[in-house]
């Protein structure tokens, strides 16, 4: 069946490609596209001038390159051409100037200019013979400095990815501001339990989705219970979430890849930063220069959501901090070394009301320290090489797990032509996993056969390319190879209890674009992605190993349409569908099967077969925008197969455990007006199945029943207060699940007499409910 499915896979792949390349063909003799719209170029609206330094003397000229975002605010400012103390004074000036955006068509983007300033020598004030009455001197206007060049460079987005702006999320109700939390929000997305941040994507489980920032991978992306993020807000520029048939650059996962990237330094004399204290938590970010070419940067939280937690449970103890400490220094144009170091902490307990002990406590913690080197080879060649330490730890009263880890990458981007990009990549990664043992009643070590202490070794390799066939038409080819192995394969020896092993995984890629019209493209992608044997979840040092049984496979294969509309919307209907080989999905074979009374010994690592196909909807405004808002619905079937049970073969394919029909977000958001903007956000979605008991256990047909569904409302309302161009404070209230709305997601059964089937009703949890108020600003 393995090598069925490679073979499918790769039919698949030359069918979308050859189908692509038909359209492509056919629309080749269409008229020529209209051309693309015109840029316009940021038009200054308060340029200040920039004051003769005190110790300086006689005339000069600086040429500054400025940045000036999508929002008219000067990002960066350095200095082209120019003597100190000049230099400094016109960057220190350039910093505080705003801008109309540059626009392309009606849409504004971010661009380079560059402009000159003049400095001349005060002249002393002449003679002059006083005014005339009632005819009071006017106050010269100063002109904007000249611009001497404009360049407007638009980042281009990968096909089949949806990109969350760091300041967009902040205003989306419910996320309270964090960009990863929005994550819920886009189609194919399904969580577990509403208001915590699990996700199924596309019916993949959780622990089959990859989290990276910057391109490192991280065990969690969520402080445990209390659904924040483990990085601050304030840092992340961008979040990109790929449901299937992601680049070449990402693999080991047969689910979604969430990425975050931070952003990058802000260029600004003095320290600066943002902060924000709420109920549940307080944090800062600062930011400061180290003379003209480095920055560094620190970042917190820490959150103590067990004083609220105490209201409702007195016993409960849990609190969470993270942390981010970044120092950049441009070495020279061409060269830039960065340290980026980050990592989290929660702990949760119980304590005895009667004797004080604490009981039940468990920790979690993770660390990465990355230093990277980023070098312009050429005009057209970017490369990346970096190093990354980390530490991982679960631990549970007196065991646990943890894993120390070691890894080198490097990737490269080189433009070849204004047709042709080619891109690719390595890494090598060590992990050490230790299980810290607590012995049983018997004397015995604990079982660890499923996550045994071992040594493993994971080594890949990518390269796709950036084709433009046509003006019209973009395929983006790539091929990954990746290599896994513990133990006996790495050093001749195996752990007790681990059976080592190695396996090689090799993943085809295709993404194609094409503009049918100036408002209509349609984007395909496709992908068949490898990944060791995983548990539901992600928990930080928690890896199964056993290789011996290969990989998990799945093909993904997406299609859809991008219909640019007026007023800036934009309309993504897509069609899904995604096949899972030999996946470990727990959650099926430790549960239904298990109750089904044919649990195999070691049930974390059974294998199972299932897909998931649908129908996904994305109707988006900008939520920067003054009128704004969100429609995201998920129509879809996601599937497990079972085994033949009790003699019987029963139907082979049923629903999976978190199988959702609908999936539906509507958000609207308004600034209404002196610092003043407020959102509401609804959410709704089917029950998950289950199936009918018989003393306890799952008789078929399975999982052909449903909970109730379930809805909630988010709302959201800020007052901002503007202190300066550069500093603001704000007061904001935000409540997700703000009607206490009840979920079910269990069952309590009965046995009665003279009844054969348990009479079962939905047994319900929370409410899952989370007021926030608290205040947040910048300086």
């Amino acid at each position: 069946m393995s090598l069925l499915a490679h073979r499918v896979g790769a039919v698949l792949l030359a069918i979308a490609a050859m189908c692509s390349a038909a359209v492509a063909w056919a629309q080749a003799p269409a008229p020529a596209p209209a051309p693309a719209p015109a840029i316009v170029a940021p038009k200054p609206l308060v340029v200040e001038p920039a004051p003769y330094p005190a110790d300086a003397e006689g005339d000069e000229s600086v040429l500054l390159e400025l940045l000036v975002t999508e929002d008219g605010h000067v990002e960066e400012a350095s200095v082209k051409e120019g003597r100190e103390p000049f230099a400094s004074a016109a960057r220190a000036a350039a910093e505080k100037w705003t801008y109309e955006p540059a626009k392309r068509g009606d849409r504004a983007v971010r661009a380079r200019i560059r402009v000159r300033v003049d400095f001349h020598p005060p002249q002393k004030a002449a003679e002059e013979p006083p005014p005339v009455a009632d005819l009071p001197a006017q106050p010269k206007k100063p002109a904007p400095p000249p611009v001497d060049e404009v360049r407007v460079r638009g980042v281009r987005q990968e096909v089949g990815t949806t990109t969350l702006g760091g300041s967009e999320v902040r205003q989306l109700p419910g996320a309270f501001g964090d960009a990863f939390r929005a994550i819920e929000v886009l189609p194919g997305v399904t969580p577990i339990v509403s208001g915590l941040p699990y996700f199924f994507i596309r019916g993949a489980p959780p622990g089959n989705t990859g989290y990276f920032i910057d391109g490192v991978r991280v065990p969690l992306l969520f402080h445990f219970g209390v659904a924040q993020s483990v990085i601050s807000p304030g840092l992340i520029d961008h979040v990109d979430f790929y449901p299937g048939g992601y680049p070449a650059r990402f693999g080991r996962f047969t689910g979604g890849i969430i990425n975050g990237e931070t952003r990058a330094p802000v260029h600004k004399s003095g320290i600066h930063g943002e902060y924000n204290a709420r109920l549940l938590d307080t944090g800062a970010l600062v930011e400061a220069p180290l003379g003209n070419r480095a920055e560094v940067l620190a970042a917190g939280r820490y959150g103590y959501p067990g004083l609220l937690l105490r209201l409702f449970a007195p016993e409960a103890r849990l609190e969470y901090w993270d942390y981010q400490l970044r120092a950049s220094v441009a070495l020279d144009d061409k060269n830039r070394l960065t340290l980026f170091s980050f990592g989290s902490h929660d702990y949760l307990a119980t304590v005895d009301e009667d004797t004080g002990e604490t009981e039940g406590a468990t920790t979690i913690r993770f660390h990465r320290v990355d230093l990277r080197w980023d070098h312009k080879a050429s005009k057209n060649t970017r490369v990346r090489v970096a190093g990354t330490i980390g530490y991982d730890e679960t631990r549970a009263e007196d065991s646990g797990v943890r894993d120390y880890l070691a890894g080198v990458r490097v990737q490269w981007e080189s433009e070849r032509s204004r047709t042709l990009t080619l891109r690719g990549g390595a890494d090598v990664l060590y992990d050490r996993y230790d299980v810290l043992q607590q012995e049983q009643p018997s004397g015995d070590p604990a079982d660890t056969d499923a996550i045994p202490a071992r040594n493993e070794v994971t080594a890949g390799a990518w390269i796709d390319a950036i084709w433009k066939v046509t003006d019209r038409y973009e395929l983006v080819p790539g091929l990954r190879v990746d290599y896994f192995a513990n133990d006996a394969s790495i050093v001749g020896t195996t752990a007790q209890g681990s059976p080592g092993g190695a396996a090689w995984g090799l993943d085809p890629r295709l993404a194609s674009r094409l503009r049918v019209t100036r408002a209509l493209t349609y984007v395909a992608t496709a992908g068949i992605p490898h990944q060791p044997p995983s548990l539901p979840g992600t928990i930080p040092g928690f890896q199964p190993g056993q290789l011996r049984a290969g990989l998990q496979k799945a093909v993904q294969l997406g299609q859809g349409v991008e219909v640019a509309l007026p007023l800036e919307l934009t309309f993504s209907p897509t069609l899904f569908v995604s096949n899972y080989l030999d996946l470990t999905d727990a959650i099926t074979s430790c549960g239904i099967l298990s109750e089904r009374g044919d649990r195999p010994d070691d049930c974390a690592s059974e294998r199972v077969r299932g897909r998931a196909y649908g129908f996904e909807v994305l109707l988006k405004r900008p939520l920067t925008k003054r009128l704004s808002g969100l429609v995201s619905y998920t129509l879809s079937r996601s599937t497990r197969q079972t085994r033949a049970t009790f003699g019987q073969q029963f139907p082979s394919e049923i629903a999976s455990e978190f199988d959702r029909t609908h999936v539906l977000n509507v958000i609207g958001a308004m600034d209404l007006g002196r610092g003043w903007r407020a959102g509401l956000r609804f959410f709704y979605y089917t029950g998950r199945p289950y199936s009918d008991r018989i003393a306890g256990i799952d008789i078929p047909p399975y999982n052909v029943r449903r909970f109730p569904a379930f809805f909630r409302f988010d709302w959201r309302i800020e007052k901002r207060w503007r202190i300066s161009n550069d500093a603001h404070v704000s007061f904001v209230v935000e409540w997700l699940n703000s009607l206490l709305k009840k979920e079910a997601v269990g069952l309590d059964c009965d046995q009665l007499p003279g009844r054969i089937v348990d009479q079962c009703k939905p047994e319900e949890i929370g409410p899952i409910s989370v007021p926030s108020l608290g205040v947040e600003g910048a300086f």
